[in-house]
């Protein structure tokens, strides 16, 4: 190896150790960052529920990832299709059965098109104090240009409520 590339080989490789460091480091300042913000995305989609703690779901349905219960009721985790990927949701359930909150975590659909099912006033709307049986173009509207992902949300907000009421 010729000693011109020996200096900027070793510098790049410092660099890389360094960076690898500060990488493991962080790691779990991360994981704390995204637990206490899942924590106050739980205690704001149901407000009044107390401390929530996670539970196991016993139940069949595959979407459903994790279940908190709180005494207010339940927020539920979930994946659900949408035009382009998969969409994750949580969902807020009080005792009563009734959606009391809803969030998207993660979506990758069309900018402008199924990005609306996160901020669509009429569809959230729709979606809030509901008991189930949601159906796109019967009892809900469908978001414009967003069919497929409104009705993969509804499919997870009914999911989930049947799912509450089943551990209730």
């Amino acid at each position: 190896m010729s000693k011109k590339l020996l200096v900027p080989v070793a510098v790049i490789l410092a660099c890389a150790v360094i960076l690898a460091a500060a990488g493991a480091g962080l790691a779990g300042t991360a994981a704390a960052n995204a637990e206490k913000e899942l924590g106050e995305m739980i205690s704001y989609l149901l407000p009044g529920g107390g401390e929530f703690e996670e539970i196991e779901y016993k139940g069949t349905d595959s979407k459903i990832t994790n279940v908190y219960k709180g005494e207010g009721g339940y927020v539920l985790a979930m994946t659900t299709n949408g035009y382009v990927d998969e969409i994750k949701l949580l969902v807020a359930v009080d005792n009563d059965g009734v959606v009391k909150g809803y969030t998207v975590r993660d979506i990758h659909d069309t900018y402008g098109l199924g990005l609306g099912v996160q901020d669509d006033l009429y569809f959230l709307v729709g979606l809030m104090n509901s008991k189930g049986d949601l159906a796109v173009n019967s009892n809900i509207d469908a978001v414009t240009g967003a069919t497929v992902s409104t009705k993969g949300v509804t499919k997870g907000v009914n999911a989930a409520l049947a799912a509450a009421e089943a551990m209730n």
